[in-house]
């Protein structure tokens, strides 16, 4: 699965503590994340 989220944060402070969460909310399965990124523009 690759998804892209766009979030506009305009007028947010972005000092601080952000924390990332992946879930996976699928039942009776497991899973692995084998990469991510994180781009800032």
């Amino acid at each position: 699965i690759k998804t892209t989220f766009q979030v506009d944060f305009s007028g947010f402070e972005s000092q601080g503590s952000w924390e990332l969460k992946a879930v996976d909310s699928a039942r009776r399965d497991t899973g692995t994340i084998n990469s991510w990124s994180l781009t800032f523009q």
